[in-house]
């Protein structure tokens, strides 16, 4: 299951953290990525925000 908190994760050192701009994002260790990556995208259409992360392989996780 993958969850989005606007904050840090208890036990920081079960996940990896990667920063781009303002945004840091942490994946937990073990969680296998696909080969072109994570893709993480925000919207906001009136006042519904979304976000969609697509890359992670849930067969082999």
């Amino acid at each position: 299951m993958l969850f989005v908190e606007p904050q840090r994760p208890v036990g920081e050192e079960e996940y990896r953290t990667y920063e781009t701009k303002d945004i840091k994002v942490h994946i937990k260790n073990g969680l296998n990525i696909k080969d072109d990556g994570l893709i993480i995208t925000l919207s906001k259409l009136l006042w519904f925000k979304k976000i969609m992360v697509e890359g992670i392989d849930f067969l082999t996780s």
